[in-house]
């Protein structure tokens, strides 16, 4: 089992399980969702990283990015 590094001023970004559980997301719409998630206004409930930024963040492609988008939206996660 691995052991998690503790630390001064870790911040931490909460996900769903729902999204780690759907067995019908790829890895590339799961880490997506934890960009926007770690980019979320939560008192607008709003999330709006550039691609550049979620690219960048993310290690992913712009195309791969806009799939993994159209994936999310299809499965209801995101609008």
């Amino acid at each position: 089992m691995a052991k998690i590094r503790k630390g001064d001023g870790w911040n931490f970004t909460q996900v769903p399980n729902a999204i780690f559980q759907d067995e019908t997301l790829g890895s590339s719409a799961k880490l997506l969702y934890m960009v926007l998630c770690y980019h979320t206004n939560h008192a607008a409930g709003q999330s709006f990283p550039s691609i550049a930024t979620i690219c960048k963040e993310a290690r992913l492609t712009k195309s791969t990015v806009i799939t993994a988008t159209r994936v999310l939206e299809n499965s209801g996660y995101i609008t």
